[in-house]
């Protein structure tokens, strides 16, 4: 007996206990378990948000690679600049 039986038998006793009728004790209970056919449960939500997790980590590590590229390739400029800067300036030294 797989949980949704066993979710399905359980509510239709409670039901049947609160003086529901046979017919209608099963019909509400089947609506009721039908109805929660399609949650997602804790173990679904854990994985998603595990993958979700993993995803950002990776994107944040990209991004950090690039910015640390960047600064990089900015700084390789900037002693360029400086160093054709001196070399501009001994040029022009008597």
């Amino acid at each position: 007996m797989n949980g949704a039986t066993f979710g399905a038998l359980a509510t239709a006793k409670t039901l049947l206990d609160a003086g529901f009728e046979d017919r209608h004790a099963e019909s509400a209970a089947g609506v009721v378990c039908d109805s929660r056919a399609g949650l997602a449960t804790k173990a679904d939500l854990d994985a998603a948000v595990s993958g979700l997790e993993s995803r950002l980590e990776a994107k944040i590590e990209r991004g950090a690679s690039r910015t640390l590229l960047a600064v990089i390739a900015v700084g390789g400029i900037v002693v360029t600049a400086i160093i054709a800067s001196a070399f501009a300036v001994i040029d022009r030294l008597p």
